[in-house]
């Protein structure tokens, strides 16, 4: 029997009608959320290829947020990935562009400030008191959105280029009290980057 607090979203079982994305399974719904869709059927991102992994107890999370993006939501990434992402940029300003949504945390994660209406001001930081199933995988270009939707930039990592990979936590907040240890939130253009980088960010299992 797993001890992952969020079994049930990753069950293959099948239910006795459609979820609201149209699918038969948890697993099913779960995976169409992790791959991007919405109940319209648009592709708002996600992840390109999804693989389910477990999440251990202790693992840090930090997510951006702001204007209508909540701090508790269903897209993160490890601090591991946060720092390659940048020593590929070169720099540790993530505040050039983002007010206009352009900026280093937009371009990655492939964020529509428009529609999304995210403004990546914030950032919140999370442990994991239990281990938790998710989503893994590089991010997906966007196709939706009035322009067309927005292309997710890459980075260059170990001689190989590859979009930044993100951890997806199917309906977080189902399950949030029982799985998030501590939240700490601050602002992401002045404490994101000396935060991340007081903290230990050995890559997890599935990222070696």
């Amino acid at each position: 029997m797993s001890t992952c607090e969020n079994a049930k979203l990753f069950e293959k079982s099948h239910l006795p009608v459609r979820t609201s994305l149209g699918a038969m399974t948890p697993f099913d719904d779960s995976l169409l959320r992790a791959r991007g869709f919405d109940e319209r059927g648009n592709r708002i991102g996600g992840i390109s290829a999804p693989v389910q992994v477990t999440v251990p107890t202790g693992t840090m999370l930090v997510r951006t947020f702001g204007g209508d993006a909540q701090a508790v939501g269903q897209w993160w990434f490890t601090l591991h990935e946060l720092t390659e992402v940048l020593n590929y940029v070169g720099h540790t300003d993530v505040a050039e562009g983002r007010r206009a949504g352009k900026g280093v945390l937009h371009a990655f994660l492939a964020v529509l400030q428009r529609e999304w209406k995210s403004t990546c001001e914030f950032f919140a930081l999370v442990e994991l008191q239990k281990s938790v199933y998710a989503f893994h995988g590089e991010g997906d270009h966007v196709a939706y959105g009035g322009a067309g939707g927005q292309k997710a930039a890459r980075i260059i990592s170990r001689g190989s280029q590859r979009g930044v990979r993100q951890i997806m936590l199917p309906k977080l907040w189902e399950y949030q009290s029982a799985v998030v240890y501590r939240i700490s939130k601050g602002s992401t253009d002045r404490e994101l980057v000396a935060v991340c980088r007081r903290l230990p960010a050995q890559p997890l299992p599935f990222e070696a």
